[in-house]
């Protein structure tokens, strides 16, 4: 039997259960943080299994090559968190120059008709600096970028980036700023997407995947929730020893997930598939005690401890042709305010 026909039982990915997060500790954050990680827990429930048309369907649709361009995208939402612990639970064994830190980014993506495209990308950051605290910083950044069309702007002006950034609650500071322009020939109709930037999911998602663990691989788990929504998931393990950075080793293991969500459309009376929703998870999990020498017996702990850790979402991810999206009418920064 197919793997997209199994029986339900078999489609809540044992792999997953195989590290309880009741299970796992925790070395003691310094950080002010209040975010809560999702995990290898999986936010929908597969029902139903899938049609071999539409698991052949979704198969053919998904590129994972990060290159190709998505020129249907209009809009998206990404939010990202990672926290390093490693210092507060290896201490002075990560050597002095080793701390933690914890990041909090979010990023609206907006593509209009009268080709502008907006990038609002806001990050927080805190970095534990040995013997000196902890350092904050909340930068935002605005990238506008347009074509030459807009506003009867001179070629030169057409990619403004605004920055406004705060640290160690000082003043903030606000730069806005010309950046250089993407080439692209506006006569040719297959450059103009070159000015967004833009990539489809696909390309997005596929650097999250190492060597050996890819999107769409051969364990993952393909199925539909009960109302209808096309889901794809799948967990990795990957266990190898762990070193610091003064040498000392100890059993680890790095876990891996994502969940996507995909819907169906149609482009020239085919059916095809594409992300409304995706989330990779990676986690490094310690499993032993210091395990230097040869021929001394490994100790493994009772509970894992997590020590670094990373999760995206990307949600609110809109398809639209060029010709249905709104024009922009909002300002572009002029070069007066540089």
């Amino acid at each position: 039997m197919k793997k997209h026909l199994t029986l339900i039982s078999l489609l809540f990915l044992p792999l997953l259960a195989s590290c309880n997060q009741s299970n796992i500790e925790m070395p003691k954050s310094p950080f002010d943080d209040s975010y809560q990680r999702i995990g290898m827990t999986g936010e929908y429930v597969i029902k139903n299994g899938l049609t071999q048309e539409e698991y052949n369907g979704i198969k053919a649709s998904i590129t994972v090559n990060p290159e190709t361009r998505d020129v249907d995208v209009a809009s998206y939402h990404i939010e990202q968190e990672d926290r390093d612990l490693k210092y507060a639970y290896f201490g002075d064994e990560s050597s002095s120059i080793s701390q933690c830190t914890m990041t909090s980014n979010n990023q609206d993506l907006t593509r209009y008709k009268n080709n502008v495209f907006i990038n609002n990308n806001v990050t927080d950051k805190q970095v534990q600096v040995k013997n000196g605290g902890i350092v904050k910083t909340k930068s935002t950044l605005m990238d506008y970028t347009f074509d030459t069309n807009y506003l009867n702007l001179p070629k030169e002006n057409n990619k403004y980036a605004r920055r406004l950034s705060t640290k160690n609650n000082d003043d903030p500071e606000e730069v806005t700023e010309p950046t250089p322009e993407t080439s692209y020939d506006s006569q040719d109709p297959n450059q103009v997407y070159d000015i967004f930037a833009l990539k489809p999911f696909t390309g997005h998602i596929a650097h999250h995947f190492t060597d050996d663990f890819k999107l769409l691989g051969d364990n993952a788990v393909y199925g539909k929730t009960e109302d209808g929504k096309y889901i794809i998931k799948e967990g990795h393990s990957n266990y190898q020893d762990f070193q610091t950075t003064m040498g000392r080793s100890y059993k680890a293991q790095d876990n891996y997930f994502y969940e996507g969500v995909l819907e169906n459309y149609q482009d020239q009376g085919k059916t095809k598939y594409h992300f409304t929703h995706f989330r990779f998870y990676h986690e490094l999990l310690i499993l032993s005690k210091a395990c230097d020498g040869t021929g001394v017996p490994i100790l493994y702990l009772d509970h894992p401890v997590l020590i670094e850790f990373n999760e995206t979402i990307y949600s609110n991810i809109t398809y639209k042709p060029v010709t249905s999206l709104d024009n922009y009418t909002g300002e572009i920064p002029p070069k007066t305010d540089i």
